[in-house]
């Protein structure tokens, strides 16, 4: 790979050569990725397909390889005009991979992200969506209530059961985040909490599970007794156990401040402080 020829390399060979490496887990030189990415700046990432784009991005991130900012910009200039033509899993693919670049895109690149990942959000898979609420919320991104409430509502349609351990927690740390998430997101994230508890209470020796209790935010004992014995976290990890624990405190501390509203607030006010 050292001796490729970069100036005879096109658009596609530029993406599949990244993607070929991340895929295979495999790391070239630095030196070497640093004139594949100049070459894809300055010959290139004008003419990559939407697919070739988001593979771009998803190979950097699953690589661990930041792009210098005159390349990056070009790559959010590039996806950002061709936005409209992003399949579902190409939209997933590309934002996940800037929040693990932890690279926030601006203001137009956002809307348009937005716009178009709403219209096309039937046909995102579980997993899929949850990258989306993941990487929204790891980007510090404040999303139109809208969005949020399409994906949170797709995502209840496709059921929780089918995620992995990673994917509830990640789905209880987003929704902890990201706010103004109406009514379908409080739904969500209740429901990623009932999620949660099916899986921790088969981790957790049968004298600490949590006694019938329905109350969704009384699970920190549950939560606990996970963390605090390495050998019965099964599916979760200790990072999970511990990001699940913050969430769970967030909300309970959001609860005792309503609690403490005068009785007149409205619904509408106790949701969005849910949310």
């Amino acid at each position: 790979c050292q001796e490729v020829t970069l100036r005879s390399c096109d658009a596609q060979s530029a993406s599949n050569i990244l993607w070929a490496f991340a895929t295979l887990g495999l790391r070239p030189s630095v030196a070497w990725l640093n004139r594949l990415l100049h070459h894809i700046e300055a010959s290139v990432v004008t003419y990559m397909t939407p697919q070739a784009l988001s593979v771009t991005l998803w190979a950097l991130a699953a690589l661990g390889v930041i792009p210098q900012p005159s390349c990056m910009s070009a790559l959010l200039a590039s996806s950002a005009h061709n936005m409209q033509r992003f399949t579902a899993q190409g939209l997933c693919n590309t934002i996940w991979a800037l929040a693990v670049l932890e690279k926030a895109p601006g203001k137009a690149w956002q809307s348009a992200f937005f716009r178009h990942s709403r219209a096309t959000v039937t046909n995102m898979t579980s997993q899929g969506l949850v990258n989306c609420l993941w990487a929204v919320a790891r980007l510090g991104l404040q999303p139109p209530q809208e969005w949020v409430v399409d994906v949170a509502a797709q995502l209840l349609q496709q059921g929780l059961q089918g995620l992995s351990s990673q994917g509830v927690s990640n789905v209880l740390w987003a929704m902890g985040r990201i706010k103004n998430s109406g009514r379908q997101g409080q739904q969500l994230l209740h429901a990623a909490l009932q999620q949660a508890t099916v899986l921790l209470e088969r981790q957790v020796p049968k004298q600490q599970q949590d006694k019938g209790n329905s109350n969704n935010l009384q699970h920190v004992d549950t939560l606990s007794a996970v963390s605090s014995d390495s050998s019965s976290t099964g599916g979760f990890n200790v990072y999970e156990v511990a990001g699940m624990l913050h969430t769970v405190c967030q909300l309970q501390a959001q609860q005792q401040m309503m609690a403490s509203e005068p009785c007149n607030s409205s619904i509408g006010n106790r949701e969005a402080a849910l949310g």
